[in-house]
């Protein structure tokens, strides 16, 4: 991940600011529980806020308080209008570090986020739930992440927006195309699979406007081997990679042929190549070669 080095542009006096508007936000939301799971907020009836109100809500000079559910560490940015942003995180000891960062609010309502923190950066998109007099940031699509655990937003700066944000009417909390999810553009006669044959969940390849819609701008996650690695696949042809089980992260260049066929070359170590995507009954699997018994060089476990 390349952060452009930038000086925080917060004085003093607007820290303060700051400062005083997240205690004050903290204080409306002292009963809230700083982390909840996913499951949590399924049960409990959290609410997603449509696009529009989030990026009100988290537009330039929004001032940001996040708490990572592993750590337990509060951080702080404010959204700059270049998409940039100086990180300050404060552990539970009192341990204090920053960190360049980069922001942006997605179409569809994702909060994206890309940091690089000197013991390891962090890259998500999450969406914004309602839950009482709370948000809280946390994917797109909670029931896949159901055991999974995510922290409360604070937003300073934007009062205006924070109180239309908490009086917009929600979007229910419906997934984002799931793997189960069929591709929603109709596969060319000559590559189409029979109604027999899907009914049986025969391979069908991907064509090029199947990977558009299915991958391009998401983030998937696949299983190779015995390592689990995301991908985010961006529309400007970017792709940035996390081998979760490393602990590695590499960057590439993307191109779509239009049999389907996605080339990616690393800026890394990773090696260079082209692969394949089919989808077989109610599962998405990679492969290097488009031929019918091609064997599957990793499985996509979610897409989001």
């Amino acid at each position: 991940m390349k952060v452009a080095m930038r000086a925080p542009s917060n004085s003093p006096l607007q820290m303060a600011g700051l400062a005083l508007l997240w205690a004050l936000g903290a204080g409306a939301a002292a009963a809230a529980e700083p982390i909840v799971s996913a499951q949590e907020l399924i049960d409990k009836g959290a609410l997603r806020l449509p696009a529009d109100a989030v990026k009100a809500l988290l537009a330039a000079g929004a001032g940001i308080e996040t708490i990572a559910p592993a750590s337990g560490n509060t951080r702080r940015w404010t959204n700059e209008p270049d998409g940039n942003f100086v990180a300050s995180s404060r552990g539970k000891l009192g341990t204090n570090s920053t960190a360049q960062g980069t922001w942006k609010v997605t179409d569809g309502g994702l909060y994206c986020v890309e940091i690089a923190w000197k013991g390891g950066g962090e890259q998500w998109c999450r969406a914004v739930y309602r839950l009482d007099s709370a948000t809280y940031l946390a994917p797109a699509d909670l029931p896949k992440n159901a055991d999974k655990q995510y922290g409360m937003l604070t937003v300073a700066g934007q009062a205006g927006a924070v109180a239309a944000a908490m009086a917009s009417a929600p979007i229910s909390v419906a997934a984002p195309i799931s793997v189960a999810a069929p591709v929603a553009v109709a596969t060319p006669a000559s590559t189409a699979p029979s109604a027999a044959a899907a009914a049986k969940g025969a391979r069908s390849y991907l064509d090029k406007a199947q990977v558009e819609q299915t991958f391009i701008g998401k983030s998937m996650v696949f299983k190779r081997g015995n390592e689990m690695v995301q991908w985010e696949l961006r529309a400007d042809g970017q792709l940035f990679a996390t081998n979760r089980t490393r602990g590695s992260r590499d960057a590439a260049a993307w191109q779509l042929a239009d049999d389907g066929k996605l080339c990616v070359k690393w800026r890394g170590s990773s090696q260079d190549g082209c692969r394949y995507y089919y989808k077989e009954g109610d599962k998405f699997s990679i492969t290097e070669t488009n031929q019918p018994n091609a064997a599957a060089v990793a499985e996509i476990q979610e897409i989001q």
